[in-house]
């Protein structure tokens, strides 16, 4: 079977972009919580990553940042941080039950693939940890735009025949990858690592709390 993996958040653990930021508050003395400067980096995330097709994910980083100190009134504290931040992406460790997991899923004969939104100069960094578990790696440099674009989902269809190939999408990614799926059938499992209660108009979602029991639920569609 084919799978498909989202990759911030999924595999992953963001926690320490939102600790570093408060780590730069706070050494610049300023008011700002680690959890407001990172929802106000997720908020200028979410809205410049459409604002064009598609701008290399370091060169978002660099907006979000001068935005950050914009609205926090801030000065330069962040912007003056970027290679900082960018070196917290670099130095992201997967959840301590990814590994185990894609590990057994690739020798039970599955291939695996990622679905990003990162760019190729942060996924080299990524690949280091995940060696070549990997068969290919889906970029917005590749798709020509940013998930949840239906384009990158289509994309990835296509090129992977998934009309012919048997396939699951394993994301924690709500909006960027659960609805995406919904929308165009494809099989999939929410890693809902956050724990959110989804209202019932969602439907009825299939999903894990990590991806620990991952293997056994793929292996398990093949019975």
């Amino acid at each position: 079977m084919i799978i498909t993996f989202d990759c911030y958040g999924t595999l992953l653990n963001m926690q320490p972009i939102q600790d570093k930021l408060g780590e730069i508050s706070q050494a610049a003395h300023l008011t700002t919580t680690a959890e407001q400067a990172q929802t106000c980096f997720n908020s200028y995330e979410d809205r410049l990553m459409y604002v064009e097709k598609i701008i290399p994910y370091q060169d978002l980083l660099a907006q979000i940042v001068r935005f950050m100190d914009l609205e926090l009134g801030s000065g330069q504290v962040f912007q003056d941080h970027l290679d900082t931040i960018i070196q917290a992406y670099r130095d992201l460790e997967p959840h301590p039950d990814v590994l185990p997991a894609l590990r057994q899923l690739k020798r039970a004969g599955n291939q695996l693939y990622l679905m990003s939104n990162s760019s190729e100069m942060l996924m080299s960094a990524h690949l280091e940890k995940f060696g070549d578990l990997f068969t290919h790696i889906f970029l917005p440099e590749e798709t020509g735009c940013y998930k949840p674009d239906r384009q990158f989902f289509t994309t990835v269809a296509e090129t992977l025949d998934f009309a012919n190939q048997p396939h699951y999408h394993l994301a924690n990614g709500f909006w960027w990858d659960v609805l995406p799926c919904q929308e165009l059938n494809w099989p999939y499992l929410w890693i809902n690592r956050h724990q959110w209660q989804a209202a019932s108009s969602f439907g009825k979602i299939p999903q894990l709390p990590d991806l620990k029991t991952a293997p056994e639920f793929i292996a398990n569609l093949a019975k």
